[in-house]
Parts: structure tokens; sequence; C-alpha cells
């Protein structure tokens, strides 16, 4: 999904961000005499920019989730540490697994570039919505639970219905990569402003 590299190199540090989709951002700083304050910072940071992402999801519901997939599986992972820090924002395989609409959720559209209607269009399972029970046109925002039983248990009938409206995207991706982009500057002014009082 994500992955962040900085690399030191004699008397440079180089910095690549890159994401499944969009062009990688890459720079190149003069500050290896404080590497391990640097890297410490810059984990920080990837940190941070993964909470981001988790807080994008998070904000975007339309509706209370049957469980947490998508957010729990976004993790840090540690790729490299020799010479360099290679950190990824999710494992894809490990996404593909848990969490499939990973891709869907992020940017709205099938691997086709189609867009995404839940369910393919086709009919639900029977059941009701939690709070309501009856499906109406223009509802959103409850979680519908399966179930004839418990449907009629609840509200005395039970319901079926077809999605209509495609997945929106919710960016949760480029969201951390902007935090990074946008915090990366504070943590890079800090090294070389104190590589130049040290001389």
């Amino acid at each position: 999904m994500f992955t962040i590299d900085n690399i030191m190199a004699k008397q440079y540090i180089k910095i690549q961000v890159k994401t499944t989709k969009s062009k990688p951002i890459s720079r190149m700083e003069k500050l290896a005499s404080e590497w391990f304050g640097f890297q410490e910072d810059f984990y920080n940071l990837i940190q941070e920019a993964r909470q981001q992402m988790v807080e994008k999801i998070q904000s975007t519901r339309k509706r209370e989730p049957e469980n947490d997939n998508l957010a729990n599986n976004i993790k840090v992972y540690e790729i490299d540490t020799t010479a360099k820090q290679h950190l990824g924002i999710g494992n894809i395989d490990e996404l593909n697994k848990n969490a499939p609409y990973w891709s869907v959720q992020n940017y709205g559209v099938t691997k086709n570039n189609e867009p995404f209607i839940p369910g393919n269009g086709k009919n639900v399972p029977y059941g009701a919505f939690k709070n309501t029970g009856k499906p109406v046109p223009g509802g959103s925002g409850e979680r519908w639970e399966k179930g004839k039983e418990n449907a009629i248990g609840k509200f005395g009938a039970y319901y079926t219905f077809s999605a209509k409206k495609p997945i929106e995207p919710k960016h949760y991706i480029e969201a951390g990569k902007r935090y990074i982009e946008q915090n990366l500057d504070k943590i890079i002014r800090k090294y070389i402003q104190e590589k130049l009082k040290n001389g």
C-alpha cells in the first residue's frame, strides 16, 4: 500500500515515499550527522501518518461496521533497517486476506477502474436495519443485520433490498501521504539546524 525509505549514504540521506498508485516523492538532504535522532523522529512521523489514515477511515463511515478489519490491518512495518529505514504502512497481502475491499474503500473503484456497488447490485440477505427495520429509499447510516428470525423477533417482518449507490472513495492512503509531506520538512529543518549549530 505504502512504503517510506530514508537511506544514509556518505553525507546525505535520501527520502522516498511511494504509494500504490500515485507518483513517489523523493528528495535528498545533507543531515547524516544526526542520523539516529532523525530515525526516531521519522519513525514517529510514520506512526502518526498511520493514525491519520485510521481516523480518515473512521470519520468517513456511512454506517456502523460489523468489524473494524480495515483500520485494524493498517499497521507500520519495518521492512529493512540496514543502513536505512525502509518502512511500510499496510501490508497488501494481509489486507487482501483480512480487509479485501481496502482498495475500493480508498479509490472508490474496482481493479478495472469501475464504480463498486456493494453486493454487485444483488439483493442483500434477508434481515433488517438495526434500528428502523424496513429499508426506505435514500436511507443510510444504519447497519444491515442479516437473519429472518432476528428481524421477525424485533420488527415482526424481514426484508431485503439491493444497493444502488456506488461506494464513495475515502482517500485514506492520500491522507497518510499528505500528512508525511506536510510534516517531513519540520523534521528535516530541525536536523539541518542542529547540524549548523554543531558545526
